[in-house]
C-alpha cells in the first residue's frame, strides 16, 4: 500500500503495483540515489544531519532514514552519496549538529538526485540548496532553492594587513569568496619628523588596476593624527573636522578573488604608523 498522500494515478509500473508518485515526489527506480554536497567557511569538522523519508517498493513501508556529512577546509566539497532502493522519495531534512551560534553564511548545503552509483554519475534534480544556521535548517519540499549569491550574506570583521614602502593598510579578499565592503575605520599617527602628509583610499581589482581612488581632504603635520573612515552609505566629503574624516565609498561594489581595498599614506615619514584598521564586509560563497 502507498503511503498516505501518494496519489497514484495510472500503471507504469509494475514494481509499485500500478502506481505512480504526486508531483511533488520522486520515484526512483533503484539506479536513481541521493547525492549531498557541503561547504564551509568555518573550517572542517561541522556536521550536517540529512533526514528522509523513503516509501520503499520491495517493503511496502515508509522507511525514515540519517546520514550526516561532515565540512573539510573550504573551498573544497565536502560530498556523500546515498544510496536508494526502488521507491518514493517523500521529503528530506537537513540541519547542522552540535554546532551553536552557527550564523548565516558560514555552511551551505545542497542534495540532488543523482542517476548512477559508481563511474559516471550524472545529476537528474536539485531539490534542496541553501544556507544552514544554528536557527535555519533546509527541507525539501517547502524550502526554496537558494543560490550562493543570494540572501544578505555573512558580516564578517576583517583586519587590515600593514605593509611598508609607503604605508600602506590592505585588505585582500580572499579566494572562491564575494565580498561588499559596508565599512572601515583606520587611526594615522603622524611621527615628530617634519612634513605633510595625507592619506587616500583605492580599490584595485585581482590585476591592480585601480577601479576606485579617493584622496583625503585633511594633510596631517608631524605629532598629529587623522581618524579616517569610510563606507558605502557615508556621505562623500567634505564630511570631516580636525582629526577626524569620512570618505564616500561606492554602494554596489561586488570584490573577488584577490581584489583589494587600500588605504596608502603619501609622504611618510619614519615612525608614521596606521593602527585600529578593521573593515566589516558582506561576504557570500562563490564556487
Amino acid at each position: 500500500m502507498a503511503p498516505p498522500g501518494v496519489f497514484l494515478p495510472a500503471d507504469p509500473t509494475p514494481a509499485l503495483r500500478g502506481r505512480t508518485p504526486a508531483v511533488d515526489q520522486f520515484y526512483v527506480s533503484g539506479e536513481d540515489h541521493l547525492h549531498v554536497t557541503a561547504y564551509s567557511r568555518l573550517g572542517a569538522g561541522i556536521r550536517i544531519m540529512v533526514t528522509w523519508r523513503f516509501w520503499s517498493a520491495r517493503r511496502g513501508i515508509v522507511q525514515v532514514n540519517a546520514d550526516e556529512v561532515v565540512t573539510v577546509a573550504y573551498p573544497f566539497p565536502a560530498a556523500k552519496l546515498i544510496l536508494l532502493d526502488e521507491g518514493v522519495l517523500l521529503n528530506v531534512r537537513v540541519s547542522p549538529v552540535s554546532v551553536s551560534g552557527l550564523l548565516y553564511g558560514g555552511v551551505y548545503a545542497r542534495v540532488q538526485i543523482v542517476r548512477g552509483s559508481t563511474g559516471a554519475i550524472f545529476g537528474l534534480a536539485t531539490i534542496l540548496q541553501g544556507y544552514l544556521t544554528t536557527e535555519n535548517e533546509r527541507a525539501w519540499p517547502g524550502s526554496p532553492l537558494q543560490g550562493m549569491h543570494e540572501g544578505p550574506g555573512a558580516i564578517r570583521a576583517e583586519a587590515f594587513t600593514q605593509l611598508t614602502g609607503p604605508i600602506t593598510a590592505t585588505l585582500i579578499v580572499p579566494d572562491v569568496v564575494r565580498w561588499r565592503v559596508v565599512s572601515g575605520h583606520l587611526h594615522f599617527v603622524a611621527s615628530a619628523a617634519a612634513g605633510n602628509r595625507n592619506l587616500f583610499l583605492q580599490i584595485l581589482d585581482p590585476g591592480g588596476n585601480i577601479l576606485f581612488r579617493a584622496l583625503a581632504n585633511q594633510t596631517r603635520a608631524a605629532n598629529q593624527q587623522l581618524q579616517l573612515g569610510f563606507g558605502g552609505a557615508a556621505a562623500a566629503p567634505p564630511n570631516t573636522f580636525d582629526g577626524w574624516e569620512v570618505l564616500g565609498f561606492p554602494v554596489d561594489v561586488d570584490l573577488r578573488d584577490s581584489a583589494e581595498v587600500a588605504v596608502v599614506v603619501i609622504n611618510e615619514q619614519a615612525g608614521d604608523a596606521l593602527t585600529g584598521q578593521r573593515a566589516l564586509v558582506r561576504e557570500w560563497m562563490a564556487i
